[in-house]
This record gives C-alpha cells, structure tokens and sequence, in this order.
C-alpha cells in the first residue's frame, strides 16, 4: 500500500473515536466569530453565543416554527424525565417545611478550591455527617450482599469495583440514609450550593468498594478507581466509610489548571463527607493498597444544569428517532446540543459536544460551502468550550482533529501550515493534561489511546518519521501486550510503518 493511502486508511478509521473520547487548544485567531473572555459568569448566552447559534440554525435549514417545535419536544420529553425520576425515587424527598427544625444539623462546612486562580472544586464537611455504627451497618449489609454475587447498573464496571444500590438493601439501611438526607444532606446542600427553590431528591445512591488487590491483579493500569466523568444529576455526596486503604479520592479536573492542586480530595475522616456540583468532571482517583468503600448519592432537581445533563445525552435517542436517516440524526444531536448551551451557556461539555456534532454532520452534509462553515462553526464551539472547560483534553483531541481537516481544505500552503500547527499545539495541550491526570492515579487509558494516535497521524503524514516514532513510542510502551481496541493495532501498525521509513 502506498505510503500516503495508508496513513490516510488509519486516520479515517480513527476519525470516529472523536466525538465521544473527544479535546484545550491556543485559541485560535481564524474563527469567523469573535469569542470574548467574560470576567463574570452570566445566565445567558453572549451575543456572540447568539450570533453563533442563529448561523448554526441558518445553515441547517432551521426556520423558526421548526426550531420552536424542536426545543419543545426536546423539553417536555426531559420535563417527563424529571417527574418520572422525582417520582421513582425511593428514599426520602427534600421537606420544605423542615427547614426551621431543630431537628435539621447541616454540617460545618468548608471550600476545596485551587489556589490560582481560585475555583471552588468541593465543600468538605467539618464534622461527621454520619455516625461510626451507621456506617459500621451500612458496610456489613454491603458486604453480605457483594457475598450474593449482587451488584448494580451502575455505569463503570471493572476489576476491583463492587457497587450495590441503597434502595437493594434493608430498610433499616434505607432509613440510616433518608435521616441523614432529611437532617443533614438536603440542608447542607441548600446552604452551599442552593437556594434551590423547587424539591430535592435522590436518583440513586451506591455504596461502592475499590479494591486495590482485585483490580492490580486483573492488569488494571493504575488501580482501583474510576475514569473522568460527569454525574447526571444537580449536586453529588461522597461519604467515607472507612480509611484504612492508600491513595484513592476525588479528583477534579479543573485542578490541573493549578500547579498547586494535583492530590485528590478527600473527606477528612470517616462518616465525614464531600460535596460537588454533579456537572464538575471528576474521577475516582485510583486506591493502590486495601479497599476503600464509600457511600455515593446523587441528589436531582428541576434546575438548569440537571436539564442540560440530560439533554446532553442524546445520541442513542437520537439514533433510535432516525434509523437510516443519517441527516436526521445528525441534526437531531445538533438540536439537542444547542439546547443544552442555551439552558447552561457555560457549560463547556455541552458546547464541545456541539461542535463534535457540527464535524460529523459536515462530512454528510452536501456542497463545499456548507461543510465550510459547519467547521468554521464547530471551532467557535470548541473555543467557548476551552473558555468554560480548560482542562478538558477531549477538547483538544477534537480540535487537533478540527484543524487537520481544515488544513486539508485549504487554500494556500501557508494556511494549511498554520491549521497543522494549530493541530500540534491542541493534541501537545491535550497529552501535557492527560499525563498530569495519570500522575495522580487517574484511569485516561481511551482518551489517551485516541488522542495519541491522532497525533502520531498528524506528524507522520508530515513525513516526519522520527518524531512520530517518539509519540508512538511512548503510546507502545504503554499499552505492551495489549490489542484490545482497533485503536491499539493501528497504532501498532503505525508505530512499525514509521520506523520502516526512518533514515
């Protein structure tokens, strides 16, 4: 095969990992929309949001009857969801009237923030929220229950982890945590992040364990943990039920825009908690000795950012809405995603979302101008998205890949040269964030896997062979033995090819 037909075969296979591993690059000058920083956060979107937004709306075709008849569907279908999931939730619901009892004890409280620039990550409990017996009850029934070989739906299962839902255990586990939502959490919650006007209430709570022996002796990678994500819900409690366990806790991407903050965060001792904006990116950082157990509860509610959430995840609904219909679902994602960022113009997940969505519907979409200013669109997304979510590789990973296909379109050898340098400099940002992840024991093996091999594709069909075999090296390195992804075997391949034509 020639050389150039092969590098391309791997870079088109590759292409579709994007949008869901998706990446933080320089901002870039030649958007064809002015983005400007904002000091303060506001409710609504910018007029160059807006701008932005009504081109996407043009290009698509999108009349104003036909996009009010969208968002419409879009929001009585979540405003179901909402009911559907207040009204399944088996433990307690937030009381209103309680507010004023002195049977409520909201914990003592204080900020986990970096440092500079000061972000407020988490509120940590100052004092236990949760009692040594409850929580000594709250594990026993956990234990007794993994024993059954029970376990959850939950989303991530892998070596090492057990999870069992707090509404399969017994009632008297169920009560331990209704008293403390009741008296405690819903208070807590309202004092820090609120006020929230309409009711609380919980979509699911876990007890989950991370057992560091179980998941090493399965070939994990960093231990016991989870990978970055997001909660789908309003605010997330982490309780800690036991400490005799190394490494583990939260970690918050945001802390690596700070030097200073690299070390998960921690509940300072056990029973006590931490608190979290569900929507903050976060991972279970990995335990490397013992077993770590604690106690995880979603609270939901009616607001914002819970409807952004699930707006956002839209590509299976989507897809079952336009089976064979390949514009359709293109288009359907891209309504769902310029929903999410009306409802929450700062949330930088849901406009990189969009901008990925832009990019497939732009090799669909028929004529040159079109897919022109589809990309053009989908870098202004990613730029707001970089402003909101600057420490999201993902971002990066799509932005390189943005910038190579702009550079294959281009007029002149100088633009293509500068978008190809654009696309260095995004997946260098991307890889630069995912090792600091991996230093404090954070699992980015897909993110890693995919934005790695981008790379390598990026320098290698710019013929430079040895930088591409030093990228790849470190990917190889990493990933011996394994050939579990059509990622790692074309990497591979890659990796072989660019030695071949070293000189």
């Amino acid at each position: 095969m020639p050389r150039r037909l092969f590098l391309v075969t791997i870079l088109t296979a590759v292409a579709s990992f994007a949008w869901s591993y998706a990446p933080f690059s320089p901002r870039s000058s030649s958007s064809i929309f002015s983005l400007h920083a904002t000091s303060q956060l506001c409710d609504k979107t910018s007029l160059a949001q807006d701008h932005l937004l009504c081109s996407i709306r043009n290009t698509l075709q999108l009349d104003k009857v036909d996009w009010k008849e969208r968002q419409t569907a879009i929001m009585n279908r979540i405003a179901q969801q909402i009911q559907e999931d207040f009204d399944a939730s088996n433990l307690v619901k937030e009381d209103k009237q309680l507010a004023s009892s002195t049977l409520v004890h909201p914990p003592d409280f204080e900020w986990v923030h970096t440092t500079e620039p000061r972000y407020r990550l988490a509120a940590r409990s100052l004092q236990p929220i949760m009692d040594y017996t409850d929580v000594t009850t709250l594990r026993n029934e956990a234990e007794s229950a993994w024993c059954t070989g029970q376990t959850s739906r939950f989303t991530y299962q892998r070596p090492g982890n057990y999870e069992v839902h707090v509404t399969d255990l017994s009632t008297n586990a169920r009560e331990i945590v209704n008293v403390c939502l009741r008296n405690c959490i819903y208070p807590w919650i309202q004092n820090a992040f609120g006020p929230f006007g309409e009711r609380l209430h919980v979509y699911d709570a876990l007890i989950i364990r991370y057992n560091a022996t179980e998941a090493m002796q399965s070939g994990a990678a960093v231990g016991a943990g989870q990978p970055l994500h997001r909660d789908l819900g309003l605010v997330s409690i982490n309780i800690m039920l036991n400490e005799d366990f190394v490494g583990g806790g939260t970690f918050f991407e945001n802390q690596l825009g700070n030097e200073d903050s690299f070390q998960p965060v921690k509940p300072l001792g056990v029973g006590q908690a931490i608190a979290h904006y569900s929507s903050e990116r976060h991972a279970g950082s990995a335990t490397f000795q013992g077993v770590r157990d604690i106690l995880v509860i979603f609270v939901s509610g009616n607001e914002a950012a819970v409807k952004t959430a699930m707006i956002k995840q839209c590509r299976s609904i989507c897809e079952a809405e336009n089976v064979d219909d390949a514009v359709g679902g293109s288009i359907c994602r891209i309504c769902h995603q310029m929903m999410a960022v009306e409802l929450s113009p700062h949330d930088g997940e849901a406009w990189q979302y969009l901008g990925s969505a832009l990019m497939d519907f732009s090799k669909i979409s028929s004529g040159e101008a079109s897919q022109e200013v589809l990309l053009q669109c989908a870098l202004a997304c990613f730029e707001n998205a970089i402003q909101f979510a600057p420490c999201d590789s993902r971002i990066y990973n799509n932005l390189g890949l943005l910038n190579v296909r702009l550079a294959n379109a281009a007029s002149s050898e100088d633009v293509r040269n500068e978008y190809l340098t654009k696309a260095e400099q995004a997946y260098q940002k991307g890889w630069e964030l995912l090792t600091k992840s991996e230093s404090v024991g954070c699992d980015v093996t897909e993110d890693f896997d995919s934005l790695t091999l981008n790379f390598g594709l990026l320098v290698a069909n710019q013929d430079r062979f040895v930088d591409a075999c030093s990228i790849l090296q470190r990917f190889v390195s990493r990933v011996e033995g394994r050939s579990d992804s059509r990622i790692v075997n074309d990497a591979y391949m890659l990796h072989s090819f660019c030695q071949e034509n070293v000189t």
